[in-house]
């Protein structure tokens, strides 16, 4: 029963990974380091996955995920809708930035990224969160020829569901789009000074806010 009740959450998520199905095992075992609780994910996908998911979940046959590895974690920041609307003109990108609290673990299989899976927690305390993603972590993963420098973390903004990848050039923290952003102008692969980025955003959290979209 447990297995039957996580495959139909797995089944069902083909575009935005599987944020629950790791409640329909019961609470996962905490850890004390991400790395251990990615090797934990890791193996719980490998007795999910089958001929009824695979494709949602990244793959190219049900028994490639028992080839799969995990390759380097990348760090999550986000920033709210009201750390955004709060934004002034000039103030460092970092007053914005929250903790890290997440980490998204691209899954390999020969060193190409297929899926991920992403570890929630702080402080010696984590555990399993979204499984799948695979678009989102082939668009992290995939490399833009406009950046010199690698990225140190992923800047999410959940009220526009965008992802950015940063990193620093020189003493400038650098933002960079890896997708389109509907009704605003993002160049993808195009790196941005962070306050010149949260700039352009200000007003699209501002009118996001007043018409009631809350949410991040």
């Amino acid at each position: 029963m447990w297995r039957a009740a996580a495959i139909a959450v797995l089944a069902c998520s083909v575009l935005t990974g599987c944020p629950d199905w790791w409640k329909h095992s019961g609470s996962p075992k905490h850890s004390d380091t991400p790395d251990k609780a990615a090797q934990q994910a890791l193996g719980l996908m490998r007795g999910l996955v089958d001929k009824t998911n695979y494709i949602a979940l990244g793959f190219d046959t049900p028994d490639q995920v028992q080839q799969t590895t995990l390759g380097a974690p990348l760090p999550v920041r986000d920033v709210s809708i009201g750390q955004l609307v709060h934004y002034h003109h000039g103030a460092a990108a970092s007053t914005v930035l929250s903790n890290e609290y997440e980490r998204i673990y691209p899954l390999l299989v020969n060193n190409v990224v297929k899926s991920s899976v992403t570890i929630v927690g702080a402080n010696q305390d984590y555990v399993p969160g979204r499984l799948g993603d695979a678009r989102l972590i082939r668009l992290l993963a995939r490399p833009c020829p406009q950046i010199s420098a690698p990225h140190d973390f992923v800047v999410h903004i959940p009220a526009f569901n965008l992802y950015l990848l940063a990193g620093q050039a020189g003493n400038q923290l650098m933002l960079t789009s890896v997708r389109p952003m509907t009704g605003i102008q993002v160049s993808v692969c195009a790196p941005k000074r962070a306050e010149d980025f949260l700039d352009q955003l200000v007003p699209f959290a501002i009118h996001r806010q007043a018409a009631g979209g809350t949410s991040g």
